[in-house]
């Protein structure tokens, strides 16, 4: 389990990623494992890079795919659309 995320989950605070197409910073919501084991982080990405090319929206990330993490030192507030029961995540370690 990354620290970093959990703790960022339960201040409110933004993350700056590195994650495939480059740096990315997300509100993080929800932090678990999917029922194979790997673990994902539920974001709402605010700004950065993309595949999709879909620069701001729902993300859901791998977090073995991500090379970096930052906890940034601004807050956010749970965003509408949020759904504490995401069923992507089966085992959560942090949630908004």
């Amino acid at each position: 389990m990354n620290g970093l995320i959990a703790a960022a989950i339960e201040q409110r605070r933004l993350l700056k990623l590195t994650y495939s197409a480059g740096n990315r910073i997300v509100e993080p919501h929800v932090y678990g494992k999917d029922g194979d084991g790997r673990e994902l982080l539920r974001c709402y990405q605010i700004a950065g890079e993309s595949t999709s090319r879909e620069r701001a929206g729902w993300k859901l990330l791998r977090v073995e795919d991500t090379t970096s993490v930052e906890v940034l030192d601004v807050r956010f507030e749970r965003r509408t659309g949020y759904n504490p029961n995401d069923p992507a995540i089966r085992e959560v370690y942090a949630c908004v």
